[in-house]
């Protein structure tokens, strides 16, 4: 996910990239997603978000992606990302797909820090059942 800002609006795009040595497919599925969005004016911490109760929040950019799978039709998601920083004054962002979803992911700068966060892939790092009160 690489994200740009002009002015109020943020823009974005998520795109898969083939990592066959942790079993990523090559070449990926072609899925890519463009958002669109602003910062969060009314943001809600939930309390089953894992970083609640939320005062180390840094931003919420908040809106919608398009993705586009290959071979099938286009499909919309209402979507926050949520910079928080951790402990160790180390931010990451939480993709929160608000509706429909209701779960919550983490994403980082680079690949290598995903992995150095979260080295096995056999154990998802997302939380789910985050439900809006």
């Amino acid at each position: 996910m690489h994200f740009w800002v002009q002015a109020e609006a943020w823009s974005g795009r998520y795109e898969k990239h083939p990592e066959p040595a942790l079993g990523f497919p090559n070449p990926p599925d072609g899925t890519f997603g463009i958002f669109t969005g602003a910062v969060a004016k009314n943001f809600v911490c939930q309390p089953t978000f894992p970083f609640y109760p939320c005062q180390n929040v840094v931003q919420v950019v908040e809106g919608t992606t398009l993705y586009s799978p290959r071979g099938r039709p286009p499909f919309g998601i209402h979507q926050q990302h949520i910079v928080v920083r951790e402990r160790e004054g180390h931010e990451v962002m939480w993709q929160y797909f608000v509706s429909p979803g209701n779960f919550a992911c983490p994403w980082y700068r680079d690949f290598e820090e995903a992995l150095a966060a979260i080295p096995s892939t056999a154990h998802g790092d997302c939380i789910f059942h985050v439900r809006p009160q």
